[in-house]
């Protein structure tokens, strides 16, 4: 009797775990259709993902997935800007461009964005140097193109060697977070 009962709690258990799987597949269902729904009707326009903050698009660079920058409302204006990449206008990366080349694809969309949303370069309050690479020379190399841009404007910033990066070809990412009065 305690075998039967036993094996009757197991498949009650079983069948409730199967339930809620397919409950949580169904809300992850209607998640995903809601984000493309919205990603659709926004891709091409700034828009609000909540009372606080705005995506905001770039019709002067390439028409990618994600915004290229975000605000955030209260005070001062503080952007978190994307991943600056060595995109150009058509949304790829060259072919045979050096690293230093990259860099420097990458902080002139950094101005592109910096000029849409009212900022200059004194604005930048922090940066992120990713680099796709194991030699430090390679680091090196991004990381003066990266000084050229900020000149004298030594804001705080981390210089990463990473393994790999989003775009074929790509070797340099720039993030940028800016602060706006």
């Amino acid at each position: 009797m305690s075998h039967n009962l036993d094996q009757q709690i197991n498949h009650n258990e079983k069948h409730n775990e199967n339930q809620n799987k397919k409950q949580n597949k169904k809300q992850n269902e209607k998640h995903n259709e809601n984000h493309k729904e919205n990603y659709t009707e926004n891709h091409n326009e700034d828009y609000n993902i909540n009372q606080n903050i705005k995506l905001l698009r770039n019709s002067n660079l390439a028409d990618v997935s994600y915004a290229y920058a975000s605000e955030i409302a209260e005070g001062s204006k503080i952007y978190h800007l994307a991943g600056a990449c060595p995109l150009d206008r058509d949304g790829k990366v060259p072919e045979n461009l050096s690293i230093g080349e990259q860099a420097t694809l990458c902080v002139e969309n950094i101005q592109s964005v910096l000029a849409q949303i009212g900022a200059t370069l004194k604005d930048i309050a922090y940066t992120r140097v990713l680099v796709a690479t194991q030699d430090r020379d390679d680091l090196v190399e991004a990381w003066h193109a990266y000084e050229a841009f900020m000149g004298e404007h030594d804001a705080p910033s981390t210089l990463h060697g990473v393994t790999v990066l989003g775009y074929p070809n790509q070797k340099v990412e720039i993030e940028v977070v800016v602060a706006i009065k």
